[in-house]
């Protein structure tokens, strides 16, 4: 599927361009980012010498490609559309990462919907934003309960019911509103989808806190590191029933299967990253352009998992009009407020 070793002729030209251009200004201009640009300029060695560089690329399903190009400590980021590649994010040797402007955030959704069903029109059982400072190496997986009693555009309504009435973009629109963040879209799968993901993966190595009764006949889940096949990771992210806290402890255990599943995309090397994007779009949505999907993605890398903060927003489980739903805690304002850069330092 992905293309690995010298790199197309129109590729290393925009390369070529880009260099050009960083070394002396009077050159032509590229479309590199402007924030790019300079952080290449500040980081990139005289003399550097393109006939090194190797990549990995793929054409993904909407018909653009996505390149990851490397040279020893040097690893650039790149995008082919219906105007050419473009340059459109780096890291260069010791230098943190330029993946955009930071924070990255970015809406996580898991419908509720079996095989055959939309799944773009059902209940959003797992709802979290996403939080990356690539340059920082930190990050933030904030956890919104999935019966949230949230404004709608008609009303109070459970966060998770108002994607089966209106769809991925008035969730994003709903979570922006809530929490006055800049979220830049979202990433969407169902019940197929995690499985596909999880096949890819070949199961989840996942290292389990505590134990973990599942509250019906599934076999409940030990305490410590495990191999779970793709159908029992995905037992796993749906258990509530039997666990101290119901949905907020599942809300916590979808944030440990995205830190175990990083890690493992991790230990196959950024090399593989457009193959990763390539399996990730066959089997979820997003409405993130393919510059910032790829971006995003490659700020994954440039983390430790297990340093990203796990935090599922605090609240009480009330009744309104005969529905059992949470009541968000007064706290949560302050809390998206020390969000605001990306980082969560007071939990």
């Amino acid at each position: 599927m992905v293309a690995l070793g010298t790199l197309p002729a129109p590729l290393l030209a925009e390369l070529a361009a880009v260099f050009s251009y960083v070394t002396d200004p009077r050159n032509e201009v590229t479309n590199t980012p402007d924030g790019l640009v300079d952080y290449l300029r500040d980081a990139t060695a005289p003399g550097l010498s393109l006939a090194v560089f190797t990549g990995s690329w793929v054409e993904l399903q909407n018909g653009e490609t996505v390149a990851v190009v490397s040279r020893q400590d040097d690893t650039l980021f790149a995008v082919k559309d219906t105007n050419g590649w473009r340059i459109v994010g780096a890291q260069l040797g010791d230098s943190p990462p330029w993946l955009g402007d930071s924070p990255r955030m970015l809406l996580v959704l898991g419908s509720d919907a079996r095989i055959g069903q939309n799944q773009l029109r059902f209940r959003a059982d797992s709802i979290h934003v996403l939080t990356l400072v690539p340059e920082q190496a930190v990050g933030t997986i904030i956890g919104i309960p999935r019966d949230a009693w949230v404004d709608g555009p008609d009303g109070g309504i459970k966060f998770s019911s108002l994607m089966a009435s209106r769809g991925p973009e008035i969730m994003l629109k709903t979570t922006r509103d809530l929490t006055s963040l800049p979220i830049e879209g979202y990433v969407i799968t169902g019940f197929k989808g995690f499985e596909g993901l999880m096949t890819a993966l070949g199961g989840l190595i996942i290292d389990l806190p505590r134990n973990m009764r599942t509250g019906n006949n599934w076999t409940n889940f030990n305490a410590g590191p495990q191999h779970l096949s793709p159908n029992r990771a995905l037992q796993l992210a749906r258990i509530r029933k039997g666990l101290p806290g119901g949905d907020f402890a599942r809300s916590e255990n979808h944030g440990l299967i995205m830190q175990a599943a990083m890690t493992m995309i991790q230990d196959v090397g950024i090399r593989m990253l457009p193959d990763w994007l390539f399996i990730l779009l066959e089997n979820a949505w997003t409405d993130l352009p393919t510059e910032h999907l790829l971006t995003w993605a490659a700020g994954a890398y440039y983390l430790n998992p297990e340093d990203l903060v796990n935090f599922v927003l605090p609240g009480r489980v009330a009744n309104i009009s005969g529905a059992s739903v949470v009541l968000l805690d007064d706290s949560v304002e302050s809390i998206f407020r020390d969000l605001d850069d990306g980082i969560l330092d007071g939990e």
